[in-house]
This record gives C-alpha cells, sequence and structure tokens, in this order.
C-alpha cells in the first residue's frame, strides 16, 4: 500500500459511485473517465496500479452488456501501459467475458498460500497484499493482471467489489457458465482470496445491531447540533471489522451553509497521542530502543540537573508523573497589546523565523530551545494523578532524536501510508485544500484568527504545527482504521506493526491502586462512577478524547470501535457543552444498548 499509486479508469455508460468510493475509503485513488476525455495515456505513465471498472447498467435485462468496440480499443489502450499493473473489475453478465481473452486460471502460475484441506489454494488479494495476480493472458489483453467478475452493477456489487480487492472481505466465487468463444473461461473457474483483516463495510443486522435502537445514534447527535454544542460531527461504528455506521452530521460552521461530509478533516487534538506518539514509542519499546522504567534524564540528558530527572516514561505515559497539565508557552510571546510580539514574530518567513504558525504568522526558529528550556524548569507538583501533555513534549524530543527524522515523518512511514490512512496527516494544508479541513475557532487571544487547517494547540503550533500532543488531522474513517489494528494485536491490512504482547503491556492499567486509571498512553474506564466512557465497557476497552471535541474508543470484548469527531471548539473553545452533557458517552451508551437488544 505505501508505495501504490492508484488510478482508477471508468469504461460504460453507467454509473461507478459506489465502486470509486468505496476504493477511496482504503487508499488515495485518482479517478479517469473515458466518457469524458478519449486517452490518458500520458498520464496514466505514472502509476503503477490501474483498476478498470467496466460499468454496464443492469437496469432492464434487453439492456446492451457487452463491451463495445471502442471499449475494447479503450481496454487495449490501457493494457499496453506495461509499467503498470493493471485490475479489471466486470460490473456486467459474465458473458461479456467474451470480449476479453485469458489463459484459464487453474493453469497459470500464481503464488498461493496454504491449501485449505478441502478446497481451492488461497491467493492474497490483488491490491491489498501489493501482490497482482498472476495471470498469463492470451495476445489480446497481455497485460491484464486480474479479472474481478461482479456481474451487476449495483451498488452493493460495487461495494463489496472494492472489498474484495483490497482483502477486506475473501472471495470464493467460480463462473456459473462457460463463455462459448473464449476457452479460458469455463464454468466453475475462479480464484480465492483471503481476508488482509482491514475494515470492511456493511450493515448493522450483520454483526448483531438492532437498526431502529441505532437510530437514536442520530437522535442524540442531532441534539448537540440543535443545542449548538458544535456544527458539525462524524459518528462511526465498527463492529467486528466491518464498519456498520459512518454519518456526517451538520455544517462546518454554525453560520455557514456548507454541509460536512464523512470526507472532511478534524483537528484530532489529544488522539494525536495515541495514533502518532504512542505507536512509535510501542515500536521502539520492542526494539530494545525504550524502556518503560527510562527517566526523563535518560532520554534528554540535558534534565539530569532539574527535577523532572527522574519521572519515568511509565509515570509520564500513566500521567501519574507529577508534570504540570500544560504550559502556556504562548503567553510569554505576546507583547502589552496581548499581540504576537515583532521580536518574536514575522509575518512572512524571513531567515531565522520560519516556524509557521499560520499564513500570516512565523515565529522564531530558537523558540523551540526556549520551549524545552522552561520544561526543564518545572516543578514537580503533588504525587497524583494529573493529566498532562508535558511528557509528550519529551517523547516528541527523543523520539525525533533516536531516529533522525520529524514525528510528521516518522508517522507516516511506519503506519498511515502502508495502512491506507491517506488522510491523516499533520499540516494537513500541505496536502489538501482548505476546504475539505473544518475550521476549530476564531482566535481571539494568540493567533487573532480563524484556525483552520493549522492545528488549534497553540504549544504544538509554535511547534511548526507537529507536537508529540497534538497537530494530527484525520476523520472518522482513518481513525478507525488505527483503533482498528490496535484491536487486532498489531496487524492490519496483511501486515504487522506490533506485537500483541506490545499492545496488552501498554493497555495497561499499573496504577489503578492509587486512583489513577490510566493504561500507559491509552486512557481506560473510570475506576469510579465518573469518568471518560458510559460505564458500560469492558475492562480491556481503551481510546482517548481531545479538546476539539473528539473521541474514539475500542473494546476487544465487543470487538467494537467507536469514533466521534466534532469542532465544538468553534467559534469559540469556551463551549464546553459537549462535555458537561457527556454527550460522546451517551451516545456510546446507545451503541452498547443497540448492541444488547
Amino acid at each position: 500500500m505505501k508505495k501504490k499509486k492508484i488510478a482508477y479508469v471508468h469504461l460504460g455508460e453507467a454509473s461507478s459511485e459506489a465502486f470509486l468510493s468505496t476504493l477511496r475509503k482504503y487508499a488515495q485513488v485518482d479517478a479517469f473517465d473515458f466518457r469524458k476525455a478519449k486517452s490518458f495515456a500520458a498520464q496514466l505513465k505514472s502509476y503503477n496500479l490501474i483498476v478498470v471498472g467496466v460499468h454496464k447498467s443492469d437496469a432492464s435485462p434487453y439492456k446492451k452488456f457487452r463491451l463495445t468496440k471502442t471499449e475494447q480499443e479503450q481496454l487495449k489502450s490501457l493494457a499496453s501501459l506495461r509499467s503498470s499493473n493493471l485490475v479489471l473489475a466486470l460490473f456486467a453478465k459474465p458473458y461479456a467475458l467474451s470480449d476479453i481473452a485469458v489463459i484459464p486460471p487453474q493453469t497459470a502460475e500464481i503464488p498461493v498460500g496454504p491449501a485449505p484441506a478441502n478446497g481451492p489454494a488461497l491467493q492474497n488479494s490483488p491490491i491489498g497484499s501489493g501482490i497482482s495476480f498472476d495471470l498469463h493472458p492470451f495476445d489480446a489483453f497481455p497485460e491484464i493482471d486480474a479479472i474481478l467478475c461482479a456481474y451487476q452493477n449495483h451498488p452493493i456489487a460495487q461495494s463489496k467489489a472494492a472489498q474484495v480487492l483490497f482483502g477486506a472481505i475473501e472471495s470464493h466465487g467460480r463462473l456459473p457458465v462457460s463463455i462459448a468463444e473464449q476457452p479460458g473461461f469455463q464454468a466453475g473457474d475462479g480464484i480465492s482470496t483471503r481476508k488482509l483483516e482491514r475494515l470492511g463495510y456493511s450493515i448493522p443486522e450483520r454483526v448483531g445491531f438492532d437498526v431502529e435502537w441505532l437510530t437514536r445514534v442520530d437522535t442524540l447527535v442531532q441534539h448537540g447540533l440543535d443545542s449548538l454544542m458544535y456544527p458539525g460531527a462524524q459518528v462511526l461504528i465498527a463492529k467486528d471489522g466491518k464498519v456498520i455506521y459512518n454519518k456526517a452530521f451538520g455544517k462546518l460552521t454554525f453560520e455557514g451553509e456548507e454541509k460536512l461530509t464523512k470526507e472532511h478533516l478534524f483537528d484530532l487534538a489529544s488522539l494525536t497521542k495515541i495514533l502518532s506518539t504512542l505507536p512509535l514509542l510501542m515500536e521502539m519499546e520492542e526494539k530494545g530502543d525504550l524502556e518503560l522504567n527510562n527517566t526523563f534524564s535518560e532520554l534528554i540528558p540535558e534534565y539530569s540537573d532539574s527535577e523532572l530527572k527522574d519521572v519515568t516514561v511509565l509515570k509520564a505515559l500513566s500521567h501519574y508523573g507529577r508534570l504540570p497539565a500544560w504550559i502556556a508557552y504562548y503567553v510569554n510571546t505576546l507583547d502589552k497589546q496581548r499581540k504576537p510580539s515583532k521580536e518574536l514574530y514575522r509575518q512572512k518567513p524571513e531567515p531565522g523565523y520560519e516556524i509557521k504558525i499560520n499564513e500570516n504568522l512565523y515565529l522564531s526558529n530558537s523558540y523551540g530551545d526556549t520551549i524545552y528550556r522552561r520544561i526543564g524548569e518545572q516543578e514537580l507538583k503533588s504525587n497524583r494523578y494529573r493529566y498532562s501533555d508535558v511528557g509528550y513534549y519529551v517523547f516528541k524530543k527523543y523520539i525525533e532524536k533516536s531516529k533522525g527524522q520529524r514525528l510528521d515523518t516518522l508517522s507516516n512511514n511506519f503506519l498511515y501510508a502502508s495502512l491506507g490512512a491517506n488522510n491523516t496527516l499533520f499540516n494537513p494544508l500541505r496536502k489538501f485544500q482548505k476546504k475539505w479541513i473544518v475550521p476549530t475557532e476564531e482566535d481571539k487571544y494568540f493567533r487573532h484568527t480563524t484556525v483552520r487547517g493549522y492545528v488549534h494547540d497553540m504549544g504544538a503550533a509554535m511547534q511548526n504545527g507537529v507536537g508529540g500532543h497534538a497537530g494530527l488531522f484525520s476523520n472518522a474513517n482513518d481513525v478507525a482504521k488505527i483503533m482498528q489494528m490496535y484491536l487486532q494485536g498489531g496487524y492490519y491490512g496483511g501486515q504487522r506493526y506490533l506485537q500483541s504482547r506490545t499492545i496488552s503491556k501498554f493497555n495497561t492499567c499499573y496504577f489503578c491502586h492509587k486512583d489513577v486509571r490510566r493504561g500507559v498512553g491509552f486512557d481506560k474506564p473510570q475506576l469510579k462512577d465518573h469518568g471518560p466512557t458510559c460505564g458500560c465497557v469492558s475492562r480491556k476497552s481503551f481510546g482517548h478524547s481531545g479538546f476539539t471535541g473528539t473521541y474514539t474508543w475500542a473494546d476487544p470484548e465487543k470487538n467494537l470501535v467507536y469514533v466521534f469527531l466534532s469542532n465544538r471548539t468553534y467559534p469559540s473553545a469556551r463551549n464546553n457543552l459537549l462535555i458537561s452533557t457527556e454527550l460522546r458517552t451517551r451516545i456510546q451508551q446507545v451503541i452498547y444498548d443497540a448492541l444488547d437488544e
């Protein structure tokens, strides 16, 4: 997945909306349509995988399902692009295969997995594993690597076909008929593919939900909108590896007209901790580059003479390290009028002033050292539970120093790119247009502008948008992928990211006897009546919340992932209605009730 550059090409007169939208749930896919242009040869040369969808209308049995001469020529032109693997998805009656010639699957040289006791050998999905079907076609189409016959162009068939291609669901289909014109296609031909443990997409009833009860989620989210808790929200529920609820509600702002979609990106705030910094720390712990008993002075030698020197990784990640909740670094950079100081800021980038706060505000490069010096000057607080961002500044610095790369680059290379989380990133304006990113606040105290596309957290903003505690942007679908990876013990999409024992180690409450509910980085269920969940989750469950109105929780006992994203801080972070009403966990309660009904 990491090295795949994927293009989708539409052939035929019927719609491909469901197929393309499902493909894009798994990877970045660029679309081309022969109905709008005659040739894409030049553009397609840069892609190493081309998915061709042949979409024929099945609205009537009298509709033509064969490929026209023009479509055959178009397919030949695509097959001639020898720099690319080519997968053909046929959304038509199987007799349309008469226009395509390949060697029978059973005689092909196929890199197979272990054969079942009573059945055909298993094959990885053509996209999901990064290994295409190795069919040896006849001269007519010498470069078609795999053919998926979906039989009809119904949206469900399109969705399932995309899921098969990415290995979210397995396929054991066989041709029901022989194609007289082509001896390469005989009844019973076909290849079985294996699941790669990627999220699939299904309906609530398939995984035991009461769909009528689940409508109460809609009601609660709408109540949040009507009560002005947030302008917009995304909510996702996945059970048994299948997304069965994924909706967007509301608008980007209260006053605007633009509706929120499932594709919009949110500032995740502190979800960054468990979706970026924590997986990197877990990987380092596995490799012996970090131990939970390491102290801050061992990670950052400059802290050897500070009060922080004996704070351990375990205690800091468990929020039992006596660290302050946060440090308002930005306050000391303001002038007497509470505006950014002209000594420390510039309106345009120039040498020495290249830390980008937003498009019109650049901080002095030297201030990074000031931030870490101030951390070292902190006095330890009383020995009790205190949620703190400060440790994550230390972890970020240690990770980057150890690996020689920035946190954002490391996170993308280790996790997001190969996971297919293509909408998860720091500094999203480097990739996405501003219109795809929801605003987080009308800032009247630091930046004095609308915060949109730049991280809301002031400390992360002062680190060029990349903090160990904040800075990540994403949508609900991508957040669910990472949480599902955790649920599956560090395995996702045919790749192992972390060992199951490592996740269990970090998903443990080591200071419960001290009334500290937290795991190692992960938040955990409350120990008493009040806390971060509905009280209906298992003790093995874990998750986190974020200041901007975000929340995600996973429960291994129910095999359940819940994601709630909102911009409750817009237009003002003083709007605490989402928090005071406990709406996110009330929705969580409804989800569990719907599962038990």
